[in-house]
C-alpha cells in the first residue's frame, strides 16, 4: 500500500495549504514583534542618545543622497565610530543595496527619511521565508519516495525551524545599520539558491533561472560581499558551457542558450561594476572592500595585520558548530549566548567584546539534515554539477571564518550552504529501505528536534532583549515570558 502511494505522488507540485501559510503568518508576527521591540511601531525610531542615527540605520538614508549626486559618502553623525575616512571623506563599509532602496522611498515620502530600517528588515526576513519555501517546494516535488501527507508535513516543520530556529531571528532582535545588510545579504543570497536548484532540477526554461540567478548575485554582492561571492562562483559554474559556445564557437550560438548568455549575464555585470565604482570612490582602490586602516577607530579595536587570515577558521568553527557549557543556565534565559571563545587573541579584534552560540544548541535540526544531504550528494556517482555549486555556496565559509572577529550575526553567512544540502535531503529522504519501517518514528524524532531548536534559538534570542541597550518595553514583557516558563517548572518539579 506505501509503494502505491508513492507512486501516485510522483511528479505532483507542492501548493501551499492553508497550515503553510499560517506558519508563515506566525513567523512573520514574532518577527515583527522583535523588530519593533513589542511596540508594533514599524515607523518609529529607538532613542539612543548620540547613537540614535547608527543603530536606526539613518547612514543608509545619507548614503541615499550621496549616491543621488554620484558620491559614495555618508554624514559622520549618522555612521559614528563605524567611520571609514579616506581621502578627507566619511564612509562606511557596509554595502550600498538598503540605500538604493532608498533613493525611491525618500524620493516617493521624504517625510519618513531615517524611518525605514525596521520595515527594511522585515521586508527581508519576508523573502527569506519565501524563498526557502521555494526551494523546499522544488526538492519535495521533485521526491518520488513520500507520500504528499509527509511532504507537506516536512515542508511545514522546516519553514518553522527555519522562521524560528536559526540565526536569521538574531538579526530581527534589532534593525540596526550591521543586520540589515546581512539580512538582505542573506536574502538575495537564498533566491540565488533557489534559481541554482531550479537549474539544476527544472528542465524547463533554463535561461531565465540564470537570468534570476543573475539578479540575485549582483543585489547579494552590493548588500554582503561575503553572500555575493558563493552567487558570483555559481553563475560562472552554471553558465561555463553555453559561455564558451559563445565565446569560441560561433556556429553554436544558435542555441537557446548561449546565444541568450551576454544579456543574462548583464545584471551580474553591472553590479560588479557598481561595486567595483563604490570600493573605488570610497578608498581609492576597486580591489579595497574593507580597507581596516581607514577605520575611524583602528587603534581602538587593536586590528591584526590581515583582515582575511585562515589560522581563525579552527577557533570560528569551534565557536559556530562546538560545544560549551556557558550555553546553558537554571537560570532565565536558560539558553545563553555567552562571550565568544577567542584564545589566541593576538588574531582578533581586541577592543570590544562579541558574542556567538553554536548551531548544535539552537538549529541541530538543520545540522543533522544539512549533514545527511552532505552524505547524499558527494557519495553519489552523479549530480557533478550540483557538487560543484555546492562547493560555490561553500566558499564564503572561507570569509567569514577568516574574518577576526565572532559574532552571532556572521552565523548567518553559513546558512546558505547548509539549505542547500537540507534541500537536498529531502530531495531523497524516504529512498532508505529503514524509512518505510520507521516513518512514524522518524517524524516524532524530527518533531522533537525542531521542537528544541525552535525553544532554545526563541530562549537566547530573548535574552538578548535584556541588554542594556534594549527598551523597557521589551525588557518587561521577556522578564514576564521568562517568569511565566520559570513557574511552569516549578509546577513541574
Amino acid at each position: 500500500m506505501y509503494e502505491n502511494q508513492i507512486n501516485s505522488s510522483r511528479d505532483t507540485k507542492i501548493f501551499l495549504s492553508k497550515r503553510t501559510l499560517l506558519i508563515f503568518v506566525i513567523i512573520f508576527i514574532i518577527h515583527l514583534w522583535f523588530i519593533t521591540f513589542g511596540t508594533w511601531n514599524l515607523f518609529a525610531l529607538t532613542p539612543y542618545g548620540d547613537n540614535m542615527n547608527l543603530w536606526n540605520g539613518v547612514c543608509y538614508d545619507s548614503l541615499a543622497k550621496s549616491l543621488l549626486h554620484g558620491k559614495s559618502t555618508v554624514g559622520p553623525s549618522t555612521i559614528l565610530w563605524e567611520a571609514f575616512i579616506a581621502k578627507g571623506n566619511t564612509s562606511m563599509y557596509f554595502g550600498p543595496f538598503p540605500a538604493f532602496i532608498r533613493v525611491v522611498l525618500n524620493l516617493a515620502f521624504p517625510f519618513m527619511y531615517g524611518k525605514w530600517s525596521r520595515i527594511s528588515c522585515l521586508v527581508a526576513s519576508a523573502f527569506c521565508l519565501l524563498a526557502f519555501l521555494q526551494i523546499l517546494r522544488i526538492q519535495l516535488s521533485q521526491n518520488q519516495y513520500l507520500i504528499m501527507k509527509d511532504k507537506l508535513f516536512l515542508l511545514d516543520l522546516s519553514l518553522l525551524s527555519f522562521g524560528l530556529g536559526t540565526p536569521l531571528l538574531v538579526l530581527m532582535t534589532h534593525s540596526f545599520v550591521y543586520h540589515e545588510a546581512i539580512i538582505w545579504g542573506l536574502c538575495w543570497c537564498l533566491w540565488g539558491l533557489y534559481f541554482t536548484i531550479s537549474f539544476l532540477f527544472l528542465d524547463e526554461k533554463k535561461y531565465l533561472k540564470i537570468l534570476g540567478l543573475s539578479f540575485c548575485a549582483g543585489f547579494a554582492l552590493l548588500s554582503r560581499v561575503s553572500f555575493g561571492v558563493p552567487c558570483y562562483l555559481t553563475l560562472l559554474i552554471l553558465t561555463f558551457k553555453p559561455l564558451t559556445e559563445y565565446l569560441f564557437n560561433p556556429k553554436n550560438r544558435l542555441n537557446n542558450l548561449s546565444a541568450k548568455i551576454p544579456l543574462l549575464l548583464l545584471p551580474a555585470l553591472l553590479a560588479l561594476c557598481s561595486q567595483l565604482w563604490y570600493n573605488y570612490d570610497r578608498f581609492g582602490s576597486i580591489t579595497d572592500f574593507l580597507p581596516i586602516k581607514y577605520h575611524l577607530n583602528y587603534a581602538v579595536l587593536k586590528a591584526p595585520e590581515n583582515v582575511i587570515d585562515p589560522k581563525r577558521i579552527a577557533i570560528c568553527l569551534i565557536n559556530f558548530f562546538g560545544f560549551r557549557k556557558e550555553y546553558f543556565s537554571n537560570k532565565p534565559p536558560f539558553i545563553v549566548i555567552p562571550h565568544s571563545y577567542w584564545p589566541n587573541l593576538k588574531n582578533f579584534f581586541t577592543g570590544y567584546g562579541t558574542q556567538s552560540i553554536s548551531y548544535l544548541v539552537i538549529s541541530p535540526w538543520l545540522v543533522l539534515g544539512s549533514i545527511l544531504g552532505l552524505f547524499l550528494l558527494f557519495t553519489s556517482k552523479k549530480m557533478l554539477l550540483a557538487k560543484l555549486c555546492g562547493i560555490c555556496y561553500l566558499s564564503n565559509w572561507y570569509i567569514v571564518c577568516s574574518f577576526p572577529s565572532i559574532v552571532q550575526r556572521y552565523a548567518n553567512e553559513f546558512l546558505p550552504f547548509m539549505i542547500f544540502m537540507y534541500a537536498y535531503f529531502l530531495l531523497t529522504a524516504g529512498r532508505q529501505a529503514f524509512y518505510k519501517n520507521y516513518r512514524i518514528e522518524f517524524k516524532l524524532i524530527t518533531i522533537i528536534i525542531c521542537s528544541i531548536s525552535i525553544t532554545t534559538t526563541l530562549l537566547s534570542v530573548l535574552g538578548l532583549t535584556l541588554d542594556s541597550i534594549y527598551p523597557e518595553e521589551i525588557k518587561n514583557q521577556a522578564k514576564f515570558i521568562f517568569n511565566f516558563i520559570e513557574n511552569i517548572i516549578i509546577l513541574i518539579r
